[in-house]
């Protein structure tokens, strides 16, 4: 037997789809830039489960003179030649501004993005330390990217 939808589901379901809506019709003001934006990886190391482990700290950081670290979000090196690839995949079958290069689209993309693809490859466990210790990634991986280590 079906289930009836209450009058509240009716209205909460209304409120949603006018929800979704608005926030598809918000544009910026009149005037209103972005500030320059830049994706970059950042050498850091971590303690993880009692030992040092290396990691990349991939940053959406502001393009000037000060370079804000906007967002950002932490790679065990060990890993990071699989978020590369992950990510790649994604930017090809994104779609991208014209001439947007992968910096600039990951830039674009912000932190919530590349938590949700890389979610497998950021969470850690104890028997994950022996493979995460010691591991240098190719710099011509990260330069191949389009992605400058600070």
């Amino acid at each position: 037997m079906p289930h009836a939808i209450s009058e509240s589901d009716r209205s909460s379901i209304a409120a949603a789809q006018d929800q979704l809506i608005h926030q598809a019709h918000i544009k910026p003001a009149d005037g209103f830039q972005l500030k320059p934006t830049r994706l970059a990886v950042h050498k850091i190391s971590k303690q993880v489960f009692g030992r040092i482990v290396p990691f990349y700290h991939l940053c959406v950081e502001s393009d000037d003179e000060n370079s804000e670290i906007l967002q950002s979000v932490d790679i065990p090196v060990a890993r990071f030649e699989e978020a590369i690839q992950l990510m790649e995949q994604a930017y090809r079958s994104d779609e991208k501004k014209p001439e947007e290069g992968f910096a600039q689209w990951g830039a674009r993309k912000g932190y919530p993005f590349f938590t949700e693809l890389l979610e497998d490859i950021l969470s850690i466990g104890p028997d994950d330390l022996p493979y995460l210790l010691n591991v240098q990634v190719s710099k011509d991986l990260v330069k191949d990217a389009g992605l400058n280590i600070v």
